[in-house]
Parts: C-alpha cells; sequence; structure tokens
C-alpha cells in the first residue's frame, strides 16, 4: 500500500507542474494574441508582469524534464508559487 501512495504522490506533483507550464504558456500566448489579433498595445507594466509567466513555465519545465526527486519537484512548485505572489503584488501596482 505505501508505494501506491508514494507513486500518487509523485503523479500529483507532476501534475501540479505540467498544469503550472500550461496555465502559464497559455496567458503568455493569450497577452500575445492578444497583441497581434486584436491590436492591443500593452503599458511596459503589461510587459512586466509577464515575466513572472516565464520564469514559472520555465523552472516548472525544468523540473519536469530533469530526473529530480518528489521532494525537489515540491521545491519547485513552492518557488512557482513565490513568484506568482511576487507577480500579482506587481499586478497590484497599478
Amino acid at each position: 500500500m505505501p508505494a501506491i501512495r508514494i507513486a500518487a504522490a509523485r503523479d500529483g506533483v507532476r501534475l501540479v507542474l505540467a498544469g503550472l507550464v500550461l496555465l502559464s504558456a497559455g496567458a503568455l500566448v493569450g497577452a500575445l494574441a492578444g497583441e497581434r489579433f486584436f491590436a492591443i498595445d500593452p503599458c511596459i507594466l503589461c510587459l512586466y508582469q509577464r515575466i513572472p509567466y516565464v520564469i514559472v513555465a520555465a523552472v516548472a519545465t525544468v523540473a519536469l524534464v530533469l530526473r529530480l526527486s518528489p521532494g525537489l519537484r515540491q521545491v519547485a512548485i513552492f518557488v512557482c508559487a513565490l513568484v506568482l505572489i511576487a507577480g500579482a503584488a506587481l499586478a497590484s501596482y497599478s
């Protein structure tokens, strides 16, 4: 039974990382689509708000691709959470 729980925990962590990659990439694609297809010119703050999504996508992708322990993958999720909180703080600046 413990082996099943450990495997499920690994899959859950990998699923969270994959979700972070997809959501971050989706936010960036949505912003770029707004620029290209709807002729929305972003302000400088809007451009700065994309940086956390790039960082989250990069960290989550690296954590998924490399053979890391589940503990290090959880650290990567924590780092992504901190980056997203900093991005929310940046967004509330306006």
